[in-house]
């Protein structure tokens, strides 16, 4: 299959096809090649999906230094070290965040250098000598915090009180994106401001994801539940019914209605996808912009690395009051729908979040390890203490690890009955002088208990 893509790649028919103009070009560059996949009539039906978006991202991004070099280009052994060594240079001087830097990074040997037509072995190599470089420069990955219970409480307020008085919330879109063309109005309408707040709750309430919030249907939603539509890494949607209470619904009922009186045609509460409203009633960009604006309002900070405000990290925030109020990881698993607990800690759990965990767990097994110590401190206090009293009264032994006596037990006229120090020496009055009773004959006495 892959000799196949190259192939088809590589030919003089597909650059005529891919590349403008019909005369001879030379050798195309791998950016080139790589854009004319990306713009292959083939995939324009998806072009606005999200992959393709990254992809693109990814190649904007290392254009430079992939516009001067051709497949056949990095075959060379002497030309290779250049390529290579661009990357390099990027990452020392790039301010990106890592998780930015690791999806470029990943389009670039999975899909850029691949669909270019550059070798397998040589697209394992740039992996390889990425990886290398940058765990070599050792660079810090800055923590990012999730949102606190705080932080949520000032900004649902906030955003209640636009409801109750709508002429007192700005141009929230404008606070987000002042380029934007809704950015020249004064204030947010109130419908808008209604959908924010229908938006937030039902986000805040289900713990759902965002595109899975936007595409509640307006039929499923009901006085006292919610349905929504799991579809991530599913060929089927998967509904899932959720019971709010009424203080929740009461949040969300007034976009509601306004839906089903002012847009009777509309199947999606909100939008139906990420890069079209389609069937819904405001675009998803218009909703993002909404909650960015709010959030910047109301002194919150980016939700998540890169910048970024997104309602989708308030399920960061279940994951944290799930795991707080006693539940377990796989609970948090469940309630947000993922495959694995893996996927739940490494993605899920904040980094405060996890800090705080290991913080935890360092107290408890200090706790049990101090336990411990202070048992076998006792024990030693004990033992000690007897070896003192057994010193300072003597014993009495039967030579034969019998039991142990006070020495004033034993009659003096005993002739079976020898005193002797701790050395064994037959010697009257020494402080640290054992009686020992020996049975027929002779016999090394037991010892004082060290």
């Amino acid at each position: 299959m892959r000799d196949l893509t190259e192939s088809y790649a590589n030919s003089s028919i597909a650059r005529r096809e891919w590349i403008q103009g019909d005369m001879d070009q030379g050798s195309a560059t791998i950016a080139e090649l790589a854009q004319a996949w990306l713009d292959n009539p083939r995939r324009a039906h998806r072009k606005n999906d999200s992959q393709p978006q990254n992809i693109q991202s990814a190649l904007n991004k290392f254009r430079p230094v992939l516009s001067r070099y051709t497949p056949d280009d990095l075959r060379v052994d002497s030309v290779y070290p250049d390529f290579i060594r661009w990357f390099e240079d990027f990452l020392e001087s790039t301010e990106l965040a890592k998780s930015t830097l690791d999806t470029y990074f990943l389009q670039l040997c999975s899909a850029i250098l691949h669909n270019a037509g550059v070798e397998e072995r040589i697209v394992i190599d740039v992996k390889k000598d990425i990886r290398r470089y940058r765990k070599k420069l050792q660079v810090l990955e800055h923590p990012h915090r999730a949102i606190t219970d705080e932080e949520l409480v000032v900004w649902l307020d906030l955003i209640e009180g636009w409801c109750i008085e709508p002429e007192s919330a700005p141009n929230i879109v404008a606070v987000s994106s002042p380029g934007c063309s809704m950015a020249k109005s004064q204030r947010t309408s109130r419908v808008s401001l209604l959908a924010l707040r229908a938006y937030v709750w039902l986000a805040l309430s289900q713990g759902g994801r965002a595109n899975e919030i936007r595409r509640t249907r307006i039929s499923q939603i009901e006085s006292d539940s919610v349905i929504r539509e799991i579809t991530k890494m599913r060929t089927y949607a998967q509904p899932i019914r959720t019971s709010l209470p009424l203080w929740v619904m009461a949040k969300v009922d007034p976009y509601v209605q306004h839906c089903r009186a002012k847009r009777p045609d509309a199947v999606f509460l909100f939008s139906e996808s990420e890069d079209r409203m389609g069937r819904g009633t405001i675009s998803a960009s218009t909703l993002n912009r909404l909650v960015k604006g709010s959030m910047m309002l109301a002194g919150l900070g980016p939700t998540t690395p890169g910048d970024y405000y997104r309602v989708h990290d308030l399920r960061k925030v279940w994951a944290r009051w799930i795991n707080h109020n006693g539940g377990s990881i796989e609970e948090v698993s469940a309630f947000l729908t993922h495959s694995s607990t893996e996927v739940t800690y490494r993605a899920y759990f904040a980094d405060d979040h996890k800090s705080e965990l290991r913080k935890t767990g360092r107290e408890r097994g200090l706790a049990q390890l101090e336990a411990l110590l202070e048992e076998r401190d006792d024990l030693d206090a004990r033992i000690s203490e007897l070896s003192v009293q057994l010193e300072r009264v003597g014993f009495w032994s039967d030579g034969h690890g019998g039991g142990i006596f006070p020495s004033c037990w034993v009659e003096d006229e005993d002739s079976l009955v020898h005193e002797l120090n701790s050395s064994g020496n037959e010697v009257i009055g020494s402080p640290s002088r054992i009686r020992t009773r020996v049975v027929g004959s002779r016999t090394p006495h037991d010892g004082p208990l060290h």
